[in-house]
């Protein structure tokens, strides 16, 4: 008796140095009360898998966030990049951010922004000119003459702002995506950009895009319920995606199940199509036992599964597959970051 058992090599994940997950669902940083000025846009930032910690503290074992510590330009692209740009290629050699910083430079997001160095503090200045570019990257509607003109007399240092800085700081408090930092609504461009800031300059991001992922899911559901059949609608959600299983009922031909992992910006993965050549769901996909691991790049769950068996090849077998052999409930984990089909362990002995 033996277990087949199909594995495949697996992809390195690029995380943050030192970086570890804080918990989901309400925020746990133990230096990030509930009274926060930022407490909850981090712990928005958090859930979203957009931000994670930066380690532990000893003493309590809560997560430590350190919201006001500066945040380097890569880091930034690395939340930008991670959070809004679904395809993060890979690059030979370089630094750990490099494949976030070529996102960054592939959409003309640094463009004007004069990141020399990406290893320190971002000034706002810098962010000014990120966050303008993305505006017009993604296609949010942007400020006229007139909006510009209006942010500039809300500014409290606008004769200090350069003027290849000038549009960029103009069109994003127009937009409300920054603000002033004081009273008289200085806008402090040398200043430094902090996690906290961070958190919430991506809240206004996500606000400002939609999360693609979430139009999808809806987009789903309503077209199951516009076709007047009894149907259920599961969602798994993670900090990479969302996993739904839809099923329908009441067709002539039984159920209809599948199964999609929904990225946050709205591409998706047909599970049911990773199965390798020759095999099939038994019956139709039935997943039970769902579960993502905590990074959220990792899927795991139970089905049936079917092992095709190869006809003798020849004019009078022009089928490829002579029957299919019951593997029975079977645990398949899928490698969600490359999309493809990590194992699949039946859970019963086969012959």
């Amino acid at each position: 008796m033996t277990k087949r058992i199909l594995s495949a090599a697996l992809t390195l994940a690029v995380s943050l140095s030192l970086a570890v997950p804080a918990l989901a669902g309400e925020s746990r940083f133990g230096d990030v009360p509930p009274d926060h000025w930022a407490a909850e846009a981090i712990g928005r930032a958090n859930r979203d898998g957009a931000m994670v910690g930066t380690g532990s503290f000893l003493e309590t074992g809560l997560a430590r966030f350190e919201p006001d510590t500066s945040l380097t330009a890569a880091q930034f692209a690395t939340i930008i990049a991670g959070a809004f740009y679904r395809d993060i290629p890979e690059v030979e050699g370089g630094p750990w951010y490099a494949p976030f910083q070529k996102v960054l430079e592939d959409a003309g997001l640094t463009e004007g922004a004069d990141i020399r160095d990406w290893e320190v503090p971002m000034t706002r200045y810098q962010l000014a000119a990120v966050l303008y570019r993305f505006a017009s990257d993604r296609e949010l509607p942007l400020p006229d003459e007139g909006a510009r003109a209006e942010a500039q007399g809300k500014i409290g240092d606008w004769a200090q702002v350069p003027d290849w800085y000038g549009e960029a700081v103009a069109a994003c408090y127009a937009m409300g995506l920054l603000s002033g930092t004081d009273e008289a609504g200085s806008f402090g461009g040398e200043q430094t950009l902090t996690r906290a800031q961070t958190a919430v300059i991506y809240g206004k991001l996500a606000d400002a895009v939609g999360i693609p992922m979430e139009r999808v899911l809806e987009e789903q559901e309503r077209v199951l319920k516009e076709s007047g059949m009894p149907y259920e609608f599961r969602t798994y959600p993670g900090p990479k995606g969302t996993i739904y299983v839809a099923v329908q009922s009441g067709l002539p031909h039984g159920n209809k199940t599948s199964m999609v992992c929904v990225y946050k910006d709205g591409s998706q993965l047909d599970i049911g199509a990773l199965l390798p050549a020759g095999y099939r769901l038994g019956g139709y996909l039935d997943p039970t036992e769902i579960e993502l691991n905590e990074a959220g790049d990792r899927l795991s769950f139970v089905t049936p599964i079917e092992e095709g068996i190869p006809n003798e090849p020849g004019p009078g077998n022009p089928n490829m597959w002579a029957g299919y052999r019951d593997w029975g409930p079977t645990r398949c984990t899928v490698d969600l970051t490359s999309g493809t089909m990590v194992s699949m362990e039946p859970l019963t002995p086969q012959a």
